[in-house]
């Protein structure tokens, strides 16, 4: 059978099989209500008011938004893009890439539909498009809608939408801020989602790591092209900020009961895990789009090499905040139980879709988090929905959980479904449709007032909405006295609201900072502060010691806007002295908003590691040329995380210093990022001190290695170069002024004390360089048996001894063979034509490979070999030399491939993602089956077919078909023989 790259479509159960299928908590009743063709690859969903439905459906994945997995071509400019209009000029450049051009990115679109349930039983039978056209080349994916009276918001790279809605029909289009999301492309689906209303009465939204150039009108820019974000304005757009950052994939916002924010982000496809993260003011998170590139010794780059991503880890950078915990694989909708419908249990809740590609093992997850000092903990996490692909989950006003279907795979395939999931015994308890259906703008003050003390927290964020467009401060004063809780809370940003559309109220928030209840002083702190009302500087500046680490937080952040608390928060850094990260993220906000950068440099003789940490920290954020002084910091935390603002955060002024501190680095972090500086300025002095590092027996071998290589790849070039330890591409300074020279001592002395990988590095650079190699030194490794094989390979390849190529023709090991052979070859040696059709005929399969490739430049010998006795381990070769007419055979790609490059592939191709769905040896995800031993179950054959038509025969507990694609149309026919030989190793199942 010839092999072709087969295009099979993931098509799931019928919308009947799949409701069935749904698994739900006992005690809970379910309801299909709605299905394809009224619903189509939902991405996101909500209500309106009246309790229709809003469907954010995208049709471009794939087909108009890419991915740079499925086009390496242009990664390395994606990767330098800065703005929005230039990723435009990347796709016009890229063009023939693509069937019918730049047509091939509107050909198909995203849009918005509408749902009614027509009778009231429960059932959306109507159907109809509230907007569509979202088609342009720039647009990426519909990922997010929110419904609120008569205006719809709708996230959908490189705009944020408002649309002016009557009574269903889209009546006017507005971009809130123009095209300024989207700079990069990314990964598909790592698009703008999560809108949300705060508790303060701001939008809130979301942004994959695709990024964002935002020039505001005050001539601020908000410019981050490699990051994923939280954003906040207010409602009609003003007042745009950037909340949170350094995420990497955050789809979906929801606040609790107290205004704290949460959202699930989505992991890297390594080792790394997703997370539920606590979304703050200020925060950092710690991704950048490039580590989504970084593979082999360098995976992920810091995220994974300096446990950036994992909370439990002791090791980690102090810049990035952890997250609450890791939870599920694939985080897309998520929501906060707003408080009525479902049993006492659900209090204080959220809901969680898990999305891994296929039904089986996704599922909703359910959730609490607790305090944990000015952080969270995670608690009672279990399985609420499962067997289900959701993308969305929301509560209708009507006490029903609803949840959308993507149904199979990781790409649209035409289907979807609404399910409904309620708690008979509570539902009722829970309906509130008729109270917005009726709206809130027309009720009296009073009413409003009533509803800040609801159950339902929508109804009281609404009814907050309402009272801000009103005159009502007296009667707020008033309800101030109210013994609720939540009541109060909700009061207090009302109050909050009218402040900042300019009325006067923040003199009666001020007393509540002595209020007995540590919560209402936290929410006192966080309005006070936000208003910069400096009256209230004082109390605020004493409450940083309150006993409640919550309080405390909020304090030290609200004392970053109403004055200069520094001895106060010194103190209370030295008193945490970094036990509460969370603490120390609050003081350096403040500080960073205060302080001048030297009063920060003042502090490096502080007794207190912690405080100097923390000016650290703040320096960082100024990207301040003071960091250099914390290099010679005695504590080895403080002084790579000097290292690490330096290098990341690009602090040129700084950047010759952390070069020069290159043999002082005591972590392997530090000298990660001194041996890039040091490329980075690529002189003869830095070439010296790099070579002297490699060759220094005392360091890390690791760091010698990657020394090493940073001279092998000294100069900028021609093509884009990336910095070797985050993956940036490095602007293309002095683009023809680099210097290697005076590392001659150093080279000999590598040849005297390395070994194995450093070696043979330093055999490759010496080479590139044209340095003298002596010959004895090639002898020596060639003729040494207990040397790596791929050191006396090279040893071979850049003597000139004719012995040792004699030596190697005998030898046992084909690698040394090969090369001999090669050489030969090279010479123009008269013997080589037969040496190579011989080894084709009789030689060991690896090397007769390589001889059928030796002999392409050799057309005459080349025609020798006869096809009709080949052996079938070397047909593909052959086959990819001459190009038959007859093309690939798929008995071919089941024997001759090489398992080292296989497992390469398994574990690095981009394109592949092997890991994505499948574990091996604990790492990868659970939507397919574990490939551990997967050589003791399926047959080589077998393994082929799996491979290349992946729903031909789906594993048991799977589902009906395979989320995975076909890798015929991914891989090389070379790529697949060679996992099917990684595959066959794959015997124990651990």
């Amino acid at each position: 059978m010839e092999l072709i790259a087969l295009l099979v479509f993931a098509c799931s159960s019928s919308p009947e099989t799949s409701f069935d299928n749904l698994q739900i908590q006992e005690g809970f009743s379910k309801q299909l209500i709605a299905t394809e063709p009224q619903i189509m690859d939902p991405v996101a969903f909500c209500f309106d008011d009246n309790g229709n439905i809003l469907v954010a459906e995208s049709f471009r994945q794939e087909q108009g938004v890419e991915d740079n997995r499925s086009s390496a071509f242009w990664l390395h400019w994606d990767l330098s893009l800065l703005s929005v209009e230039s990723r435009l000029a990347m796709y016009k450049y890229f063009a023939d890439q693509r069937v019918n051009a730049m047509e091939y990115y509107s050909e198909y679109e995203d849009r918005i539909r509408l749902l009614k349930d027509t009778d009231g039983d429960g059932v959306y039978e109507t159907a109809s498009v509230f907007a569509d056209g979202f088609n342009e080349p720039l647009d990426g994916t519909g990922a997010g809608v929110l419904a609120m009276e008569g205006t719809v918001w709708y996230t959908n790279i490189p705009h944020l939408w408002s649309f002016s809605n009557d009574d269903g029909i889209a009546t006017s289009k507005t971009s809130l801020f123009g095209q300024v999301f989207g700079v990069r492309t990314a990964l598909r689906g790592h698009d703008m989602h999560g809108l949300a209303l705060g508790l303060d009465g701001r939008l809130y939204w979301s942004i994959g790591d695709r990024g964002y150039h935002i020039e505001l009108e005050n001539e601020a820019t908000l410019h981050s092209p490699g990051e994923g974000a939280v954003f906040r304005c207010e409602l009609d757009g003003s007042n745009l900020e950037v909340f949170h950052h350094g995420l990497r994939n955050p789809q979906e916002l929801a606040f609790d009961n107290y205004g704290n924010l949460f959202t699930g982000d989505n992991n890297s496809d390594s080792v790394d895990k997703a997370r539920l993260v606590y979304c703050v003011e200020g925060g950092e998170t710690g991704w950048r789009m490039e580590y989504q590139t970084l593979n082999g010794a360098n995976d992920r780059g810091p995220w994974v090499q300096e446990n950036g991503w994992n909370p439990h880890a002791q090791d980690r950078p102090a810049w990035i905040l952890p997250a609450i915990d890791t939870i599920g694989s694939g985080p897309s909708g998520l929501v906060a139980y707003p408080g009525t419908g479902f049993s006492e249990r659900y209090q204080d809740h959220f809901f969680l879709c898990d999305f891994r590609g296929g039904a089986e093992h996704s599922n909703v997850l359910s959730f609490s988090v607790e305090p944990d000092g000015a952080h969270f903990k995670l608690v009672d996490l279990h399985t609420f929905a499962g067997k289900i692909l959701c993308t969305d989950v929301d509560f209708s006003y009507d006490g029903k959980l609803v949840i959308s279907d993507w149904g199979e795979g990781w790409t649209g395939n035409y289907e979807g479904r609404l399910y409904s999931v309620w708690d008979e015994e509570y539902r009722e308890g829970g309906d509130v449709s008729e109270i917005f259906s009726e709206g809130f703008s027309s009720r009296t003050t009073d009413a409003l007032i009533h509803f800040l003390s609801h159950a339902d927290r929508r109804v009281r964020i609404r009814a907050q909405l309402a009272l801000a467009d009103r005159d009502v401060v007296s009667e707020l004063k008033e309800a101030l006295t109210t013994k609720n809780q939540i009541e109060k809370i909700h009061v207090m940003w009302t109050l909050a609201m009218l402040h900042r559309r300019g009325q006067s109220c923040m003199e009666f928030v001020a007393p509540l900072l002595d209020d007995a209840d540590p919560e209402i002083r936290a929410q006192a702190c966080k309005i006070l502060g936000e208003a910069h009302y400096t009256k209230s500087y004082t109390r605020i500046v004493e409450l940083l010691h309150d006993p409640s680490a919550r309080v405390s937080y909020f304090a030290t952040m609200a004392s970053g806007n109403l004055g200069n608390a520094l001895d106060e928060i010194i103190a209370m850094l030295e008193r945490n002295n970094n036990s509460d990260v969370y603490l120390r993220h609050a003081a350096v906000v403040a500080l960073s908003k205060t302080q001048y950068a030297a009063s920060m440099a003042n502090l490096q003789n502080h007794s207190s590691a912690a405080v100097r940490l923390a000016a650290v920290l703040v320096l960082r954020r100024m990207e301040s040329r003071f960091l250099a002084d914390y290099l010679s910091d005695e504590d080895d935390g403080v002084a790579t995380e000097a290292a690490r603002a330096i290098h990341d955060a690009r602090v040129e002024s700084a950047m010759a210093t952390l070069a020069s501190s290159l043999d002082d680095a005591r972590t392997i972090a530090w000298q990660k990022r001194a041996i890039s500086a040091n490329k980075m300025a690529h002189s003869c002095e830095e070439s010296m001190r790099v070579a002297e590092f490699a060759a220094d027996a005392t360091k890390p071998e690791s760091m010698r290695i990657l020394a090493i290589q940073a001279l092998r790849d000294w100069g900028p070039g021609r093509s884009a170069k990336r910095d070797i330890v985050e993956g940036r591409i490095v602007a293309r300074r002095h683009s023809s002024v680099y210097c290697i020279e005076g590392i001659d001592e150093s080279i000999e002395e590598l040849f005297s004390n390395a070994q194995g990988e450093l070696l043979m590095e330093t055999l490759r650079f010496a080479n590139e360089q044209h340095l003298n190699i002596p010959e004895d030194v090639c002898s020596t490794l060639i003729l040494d048996e207990s040397m790596p094989i791929q050191i006396r390979a090279y040893a071979l390849q850049i003597s000139i001894g004719e012995e040792l190529i004699e030596f190697a023709l005998q030898s046992e090991h084909w690698q040394l063979r090969a090369v001999a052979r090669d050489v030969l070859l090279e010479r123009a040696d008269a013997t080589a034509d037969d040496l190579l059709l011989n080894t084709v005929e009789t030689g060991e399969i690896f090397e007769a490979q390589e001889a059928i490739k030796s002999l392409a430049s050799k057309p005459s010998a080349l025609s020798k070999i006869d096809k009709e006795t080949l052996r079938v381990e070397l047909q593909l070769d052959y086959a990819e030399v001459v190009s038959p007419a007859d093309g690939i055979i798929n008995e071919w790609l089941v024997v001759g491939g090489n398992a080292m490059h296989g497992k390469k592939v398994v574990f690095e191709n981009s394109k592949s993602e092997c890991l994505r769905c499948h574990k091996i040896n604990g790492s990868g995800g659970i939507a397919g089956p574990s490939l551990d031993g997967v050589a003791s179950r399926l047959e080589g054959g077998q393994l082929l077919d799996a491979l290349l038509l992946p729903s031909a025969e789906v594993t048991e507990g799977f589902g009906t078909y395979s989320a995975m694609p076909p890798m015929g149309s991914l891989l090389s026919q070379r790529e697949i023989r060679d996992v099917v030989a990684y595959l066959k190793t794959l015997t124990q199942s651990d």
